[in-house]
């Protein structure tokens, strides 16, 4: 089995992992847009990409999992998924198996009010939040709302 790595970065250890998993049988592909990237020390082949946004990523993921006969595609990089999510279908075509989610659950993971939203649709607890600095405020002022608060951008 071939594994490839994307984004891998500074990883090292997960790569160390699945090789020792793969235990000789198959090789672990590791992919960034750096060649200096620490991860790709311990990666069974090394291969240089272009950045996530260019134009030339696809094409040349698709390239490395043709020529290489790779079985699975793993990002490590959480601004990719949304593009591997969209390709999938591209990739996955060639044979090899993208682990990672479906772009609607990729979206709602990205996006901290439409995840509070998604977990009180299912009756899960989420902590108060707001969106709306006007409201966060009227709910510190009535007591609704206290001290310490967590604030983080949307």
């Amino acid at each position: 089995m071939n594994i490839l790595f994307t984004c891998a970065g500074r990883r090292n250890y997960l790569i160390n992992y699945f090789k020792e998993a793969l235990a000789g049988n198959g090789k672990v592909f590791a992919t960034d847009m750096q060649l200096t990237a620490p991860a790709l020390v311990d990666a069974d082949v090394a291969i240089q990409v272009p950045a996530i946004y260019s134009s030339d990523y696809i094409p040349s993921l698709l390239k490395i999992v043709k020529d290489n006969k790779i079985d699975c595609v793993i990002s490590l990089n959480d601004l990719e998924l949304p593009i591997l999510s969209e390709n999938k279908p591209k990739i996955e075509a060639l044979g090899a198996k993208v682990i990672v989610s479906g772009e609607q659950a990729i979206k709602i993971a990205f996006d901290k009010w439409e995840t509070v939203k998604f977990l009180e649709q299912f009756g899960l607890k989420t902590p108060k939040t707001f969106i709306d600095f006007k409201e966060a405020k009227k709910a510190i002022e009535s007591d609704e709302l206290k001290f310490p608060l967590v604030i983080k951008p949307r």
